[in-house]
């Protein structure tokens, strides 16, 4: 069973590695999804923190409890104040998990090598979450080009996804082009559990090639 590390002290357990990653899950999911994808990482020497956003995973909090977009970025807020001045993460977001990353991308550029949008949804293991409307959201999310626009960022398509379809997630990446495009042939939504090597292989490339 892969352990998911505890965020405010992961970046302290492994020194000496080569990349960090931080994973963020999807609306609805947890920690757990990266279960399969964290040991190959770890394996390759990296750290590897994955994180529980607010009410989801293995978080003790209701989702009633977070009724603000900011109360549901805010665990991986708080991990990336944690982190020395002088770190710097790879973020890597599961669809609705890009929505988080973008916050932090926007308050911690300066600590953050690229981040990696996986436009991919999924449906095991869910629990209930709250679905925040776009005032909320245009509220919370305000992005500029000298932070936000800084960091290099990678767009990872997946061809046989069943919900957002292919025409659609080029449409999401026309509206915010990233650095670049990568796509994972074969792959059902769940890309982190049905191709797992092959996102692996794509992640220990793009940590090289924007770090």
């Amino acid at each position: 069973m892969t352990h998911f590390v505890n965020p405010t002290t992961s970046h302290l357990q492994n020194p000496n590695s080569r990349k960090h990653f931080v994973l963020v899950h999807e609306l609805g999911h947890g920690a757990w999804c990266w279960y399969k994808l964290a040991p190959l990482l770890r394996s390759s020497g990296h750290n590897i923190t994955s994180i529980d956003l607010a009410a989801l995973g293995i978080d003790p909090k209701l989702v009633l409890d977070v009724p603000l977009t900011s109360k549901y970025f805010s665990p991986l807020i708080r991990f990336m104040d944690s982190l020395f001045s002088h770190e710097e993460a790879i973020l890597v977001g599961h669809t609705c998990g890009g929505l988080a990353i973008t916050q932090a991308m926007e308050k911690f550029s300066s600590r953050i090598s690229c981040a990696i949008f996986d436009w991919t949804l999924a449906t095991l293991l869910v629990r209930p979450s709250h679905v925040y409307g776009a005032g909320d959201q245009q509220r919370t999310i305000k992005l500029s080009s000298k932070n936000y626009g800084s960091v290099s960022r990678v767009s990872v398509m997946i061809d046989q996804d069943k919900v957002l379809k292919r025409y659609f997630q080029r449409w999401m990446i026309e509206q915010n082009p990233p650095d670049e495009v990568r796509e994972i042939a074969g792959s059902d939504h769940m890309v982190m559990m049905s191709k797992t090597y092959e996102l692996f292989v794509q992640l220990e490339d793009i940590s090289w090639k924007y770090s």
